[in-house]
């Protein structure tokens, strides 16, 4: 049996994880900064196969124009700093994720470990003129990245810096197989 077939057999078997987050920015932080990151701190391999994300403004409308976040893999060590968080099991029999996830709006501690891989996906970057409106994104994966034990995903600031007021609702799922 190929790689691919058990991927997809995977997705719908395995204890299944829901990582929600949430994050409003009390200020306004620099582009490439990481505002979130789960690292697999357990024995098995994770797939990471969707993800929901919804950003809106809050009080004003921005000053400033194309916003949005990117997925990227890490490894190496864990970032610090933040709040800590615990994904929640899709079945109330299944045991904690093993990981470490936290998140902060004004960027975690980037430990000298931590070494960048590459950037999984681009998620909600608007589309060039300020709006007040919310932007939704649902990103589905047919091809699920896989995260193996030592490794990580966080979520970073793109292009221009992040306004306060501006929140940020994450939903990551995940299946440990």
């Amino acid at each position: 049996m190929s790689l691919d077939v058990n991927i997809v057999e995977n997705r719908t078997r395995g204890k299944k994880y829901t990582v929600p987050v949430r994050i409003v920015q009390t200020a306004a932080t620099v582009a490439d900064t990481t505002v979130f990151a789960i690292r697999n701190t357990g024995t098995k391999d994770w797939l990471l196969n969707h993800a929901d994300i919804i950003l809106a403004y809050g009080n004003a409308t921005p000053t400033s124009m194309i916003k949005g976040y990117y997925l990227q893999r890490f490894s190496g060590a864990t970032h610090t700093g933040g709040t800590a968080i615990t994904p929640a099991p899709n079945d109330t029999n299944d045991a904690a994720l093993t990981c470490d996830a936290r998140f902060v709006d004004t960027g975690l501690t980037v430990p000298g470990g931590v070494v960048a891989g590459s950037i999984i996906a681009y998620l909600l970057r608007d589309t060039g003129y300020p709006s007040t409106a919310p932007s939704v994104q649902e990103w589905p994966n047919d091809a699920p990245i896989v995260v193996h034990p030592g490794e990580g995903v966080c979520l970073k600031i793109s292009t221009n810096a992040m306004e306060a007021s501006f929140g940020l609702s994450l939903t990551l799922h995940i299946v440990e197989v």
